[in-house]
């Protein structure tokens, strides 16, 4: 259950020109089109968008999303990728949610 996640983001948060996020309405806008987000996919864009610029583990990432669960690695996969379908411009060489293998993710700080 995620109902009672507390974001302390602003509500609606700009990457950059092309993708802001509206973590409480679960919502992103990508290049001016809204793309709804599960909770799972929002709480998962949330952890990674809050350490922008820092390697998130994956068993931080892990723990946070499923704490009462002995969650593997390759259901992490499997949200990373259909987030990466809803918000990269190429989900095959993502520009905004990177692998650092054997580690976690990162979400990279866009150029302005």
């Amino acid at each position: 259950r995620m109902g009672d996640y507390s974001y302390t983001l602003d509500s609606t948060t700009r990457i950059d020109d092309r993708l802001l996020i509206n973590f409480p309405k679960r919502e992103a806008l990508v290049a001016g089109e809204a793309v709804s987000l599960t909770p799972t996919e929002t709480k998962l864009l949330y952890i990674l968008v809050r350490n922008m610029g820092r390697i998130v583990t994956t068993d931080f990432i892990l723990n946070r999303l499923w704490p009462m669960e002995n969650a593997q690695e390759d259901r992490l996969h499997v949200h990373i990728h259909r987030l990466r379908r809803k918000i990269e411009v190429n989900p095959e060489e993502p520009a905004y949610i990177i692998a650092e293998r054997g580690t976690g993710y990162i979400f990279r700080i866009q150029p302005e």
